[in-house]
């Protein structure tokens, strides 16, 4: 696998494409941490994260409103 994303990012580095050469620098720059979070089982399980959309935000509050506020 490492073989193939090596090249992409071969690749990627010499494109004409600014943000894709960008991207891949940061990928070459962090290549263990990248291969770690490809390789290591578990890696790529995403954690619960509570949604917070249906709440109003404090700024949105005001005096008097809901406790939940």
């Amino acid at each position: 696998m490492s073989e193939t994303l090596d090249l992409w990012i071969d690749n990627a580095i010499d494109s004409d494409i600014i943000p894709i050469m960008r991207f891949a620098r940061v990928l070459r720059r962090d290549i263990d941490a990248v291969n770690n979070a490809i390789e290591l089982p578990g890696a790529t399980d995403r954690p619960k994260v509570r949604s917070t959309a249906s709440r109003p935000s404090s700024t949105q509050c005001t005096a008097g409103q809901a406790p939940n506020c």
